[in-house]
């Protein structure tokens, strides 16, 4: 037990030592923090990730530094930034996962009518594009495009990430299998009505511009956030009115009734009358 002490406290001496002879230097912060701390054992590196592992050596770093220097602002920038690239990423594959999953759901429908394929297919990949911009700069290849936002906007942006997930899973669950990612009517296509139709008749594309400004705000990078933002305005411009003629050509009246009582991306909470239908609504998003 007295070694076990003597050695913390030696690696207290050092580490206290390097700060306080170059406390301004991140670099040297750094290695104090990789090198001398302890690693967790190997039962629990076989258990946790490699970004809980990364947490926990920033925690315990920390929590060992208080009391006796000052971090270097640099040093509190790069945790910061690391965490927020770690929720962008998983924000962004808890997405693209969400997606395909629910895309092989409707593999095997029978299609009977489509429209524009190739204009829409273009816009899905333009918007697709955009982001795996996220990818490069989770690895710190788009720095030139660094904003300097308040620590609050970035959270507000993992919040709207959250939401738009969240949202957009909504959408897919109530669509079932009615969605398409082109403009086309299905055999015994439906009319939804529920979840969150209920309020607006295209909630896809209000969960894409959650994402949009979500992943913008909290990666904090106007090359990111910008082509997330275009390429979904260009999407929705493009292709929202034609889904709209389609399903008035196709349901008629009860889609008519339907758009009077529910808004296209945002709801008509003034409205009142926004009651979900047994009618038999679909979305290409």
């Amino acid at each position: 037990m007295a070694q076990g002490g003597s050695a913390l406290a030696q690696r207290w001496d050092r580490t206290t030592y390097i700060l306080e002879r170059q406390p301004d230097s991140p670099k040297n912060a750094l290695n104090c923090i990789h090198k001398q701390t302890p690693s967790p054992s190997s039962v629990v590196s076989r258990v946790f990730s490699t970004a809980f592992r990364l947490v926990f050596r920033q925690q315990l770093a920390l929590t060992c530094f208080a009391e006796k220097a000052m971090i270097p602002t640099e040093v509190w920038t790069y945790m910061w930034e690391t965490g927020f690239k770690l929720l962008a990423l998983a924000g962004l594959l808890t997405f693209v996962g969400a997606r395909l999953y629910f895309q092989g759901r409707v593999k095997g429908v029978r299609r009977v009518e489509q429209r524009a394929i190739r204009r829409d297919k273009f816009f899905y990949n333009l918007v697709a594009a955009a982001y795996l911009l996220i990818l490069p700069y989770t690895f710190g290849l788009l720095e030139l495009a660094h904003l300097e936002l308040p620590l609050p906007w970035r959270w507000a942006g993992a919040v709207l990430v959250a939401l738009g997930v969240g949202l957009f899973v909504w959408a897919h669950l109530a669509l079932g299998r009615n969605w398409s990612g082109v403009l086309e009517i299905s055999q015994g296509h439906q009319l939804i009505t529920w979840g969150p139709y209920r309020w607006v008749r295209h909630p896809m594309y209000s969960a894409f511009f959650l994402l949009a400004a979500g992943f913008g705000l909290l990666s904090a990078n106007w090359i990111v956030g910008g082509s997330l933002l275009l390429s979904t305005a260009l999407m929705y411009g493009a292709r929202v009115a034609g889904e709209e003629q389609m399903m008035l050509e196709h349901f008629g009246a009860a889609y008519e009734q339907y758009m009077r009582r529910s808004g296209r991306i945002l709801p008509q909470l003034w409205n009142g009358k926004n009651q979900p239908t047994n009618s038999p609504s679909a979305e290409q998003t």
